[in-house]
This record gives structure tokens, C-alpha cells and sequence, in this order.
């Protein structure tokens, strides 16, 4: 399986001035010396202490899946998936991740429109949004000044157009910022963890088993509620899992 370099330059740059105690990036560089030698218990411990990053999560499904941990190796290829999308690579290990389960379920689809606006909101850094915000309000704010004060109608018509786009983009940078976090922080699907969970028909213990899952299945949320996820079962109804046995990305 394929190991990935994936650097920031400012990681690099800072890494030569901070002291070793503070560099994390070295953490990063010692898991894949760690991994290279096949050392893949040390490796996941490092690259567990390595900032949070597509990176980080490719990784730890590499060496979960090395140690034959098939849960814990979906799930972490998923979390790399959800931010840089069907990358051949990743999608290769996550296939032969797939391969090993025991419950052949069909991954869940995502409708493309919504794939197309989680790639442009991921492909950004995350200030790109926050910035263009406050560059187009100050120029909404510049062109409804000189709207007010213009006397002259071609000048006006100009400074109202400024305005209208103004207010577009920032409406817009707003939403894909919004939209941003939403991805980041939200949960949309979960992996069973545990070698097997039973899936219950209401989310109260001693209710009524309708299906038996085992690790590495992935399966969509539908809802939370406290200590339960309710998932979507391969047949298209629905059932609940508690959140103990399973992972969420």
C-alpha cells in the first residue's frame, strides 16, 4: 500500500525554528521513517500526535489496516475522503479495506451536486471565504456610498450594479463558509467498529433486532438522539445502532 507525502510549506519552514517539543510536523516525518520500516504500531501512535489533515487520516487507515484493525482502517478512509474526495489511491485501499468485510453493502451514494460543493468548498484554505467577505462588503459598503451621493444616472446605474454583484459574492463566500464548516463538523455517515452490532428497531435496549452488521460496514445517518445513531440499512428502511459500537465520519 502506498504511504503519502502531503506537506505545508509554512510546516516545513516553522519546523527548523521551533524547538522539538513543538514541531509537530515532526511527529508526521517520524511516523512515515516508522512506517517505511514497517514498524506500523509506532507508526499509528505518531501519526495519532500529527495535526489533524487528509494526510493524517490516509495514514491511520494504512496502518490500521496493517494491523488488521478493518473498522478503525475504513474509518479513517473515509474521514480522508470526505475531504479530498475519490483520490485513485485512497480509493484503492479503501476497496481492498471493503474487500475484507464481512456485510457486502454498496456504499452509500451522494447525489453529484452536492459532491461538486463539497470539493469547492474543501479545495479553498479555510480563510479564502472569511476574506472575500470582507473585501466585497467593504466594497458593497464604498458603492452604496457613492449611490447615495451620484446625481448622474450612468453613475448611478454603475454604483448599483457594484452593489447587486457585491452583495452576491459576499452572500455567496457567506454560504461556502457556512457550507464549509458544515461538512467539517457535521457527521454524515458512521462504520461499525465492533466485529457485531445488532440494529434495533427503536433506540431503547431489549427492543426488537432487525439486522446484525459486522466490521468495517458503512452505513448513512439519518438522525441522532442521545447514546443512538439512526442508520440506513441496505434495504432502504432504517434502524438504530448504539454509538458506542460504531465510528463517525
Amino acid at each position: 500500500m502506498k504511504i503519502k507525502l502531503l506537506y505545508l510549506s509554512f510546516l516545513l519552514m516553522f519546523s527548523q525554528v521551533l524547538p522539538p517539543e513543538l514541531r509537530a510536523g515532526d511527529y508526521f516525518n517520524q511516523a512515515v521513517v516508522a512506517y517505511r520500516k514497517a514498524d506500523f504500531a509506532n507508526a499509528l501512535t505518531l501519526f495519532k500526535k500529527a495535526p489533524d489533515s487528509p494526510a493524517k487520516f490516509y495514514n491511520l487507515g494504512n496502518c490500521y489496516y496493517k494491523l488488521d484493525s478493518l473498522g478503525l482502517s475504513i474509518l479513517n478512509y473515509q474521514k480522508a475522503k470526505k475531504f479530498i474526495g475519490e483520490e485513485p489511491d485512497l480509493m484503492n485501499n479503501l476497496q481492498m479495506a471493503n474487500a475484507k468485510t464481512r456485510d457486502k453493502i454498496d456504499p452509500p451514494k451522494t447525489f453529484f451536486l452536492t459532491l461538486w460543493l463539497r470539493k469547492l468548498t474543501l479545495f479553498f484554505p479555510v480563510w479564502v471565504f472569511p476574506l472575500i467577505a470582507i473585501v466585497f462588503s467593504c466594497l458593497a459598503s464604498l458603492s452604496f456610498i457613492f449611490l447615495v451621493r451620484s446625481s448622474e444616472f450612468l453613475e448611478r446605474r454603475k454604483y448599483f450594479f457594484s452593489v447587486l454583484t457585491s452583495v452576491l459574492v459576499l452572500s455567496m463566500s457567506l454560504f461556502l463558509s457556512w457550507r464549509r464548516q458544515s461538512v467539517i463538523v457535521n457527521s454524515s455517515g458512521v462504520v461499525v467498529l465492533t466485529q457485531a452490532a445488532s440494529v434495533l428497531n427503536e433506540p431503547v435496549f431489549g427492543a426488537t433486532e432487525l439486522f446484525v452488521l459486522h466490521e468495517g460496514a458503512v452505513l448513512n445517518i439519518l438522525a441522532e438522539e442521545p447514546g443512538w445513531v439512526k442508520v440506513e440499512l441496505p434495504q432502504g428502511n432504517s434502524g438504530f445502532l448504539r454509538d458506542q459500537v460504531v465510528g463517525k465520519f
